[in-house]
């Protein structure tokens, strides 16, 4: 069951309108501010991923830099701990046991 995807480019966008701060910014201080929060971690996993990727490629940023700093940033911080919650319950530990009192011997 293949998906059918529109090729479309960033600037044909529906909601392509370029935010008001934007308006006042060179592109290369929009690619700047764009970088810096792709080097932040995890940003990949950030909600407005794709507004700020629309942002820079609009802006003319180089796709290669974006994949790069997204891919160095990855720490998977959220989906690690998720698996440790999924461990300890494995273990037997109840989602709904406060902190304090597993593991006490009272």
């Amino acid at each position: 069951m293949e998906e059918e995807f529109e090729t479309r480019a960033w600037d044909e966008a529906p909601d392509a309108e370029p935010l008001e701060e934007d308006e006042a910014l060179s592109p290369a201080d929009i690619q700047s501010n764009c970088l810096w929060q792709f080097s932040s971690t995890d940003f990949i996993m950030e909600p407005g991923i794709f507004s700020t990727l629309k942002r820079y490629f609009q802006a003319g940023g180089n796709p290669e830099q974006v994949i790069e700093m997204l891919s160095e940033n990855y720490q998977a911080v959220a989906q690690m701990a998720n698996l440790m919650a999924e461990w300890l319950i494995l273990a037997g530990n109840s989602i709904t046991t406060p902190l304090h009192q597993r593991g006490s011997t009272s």
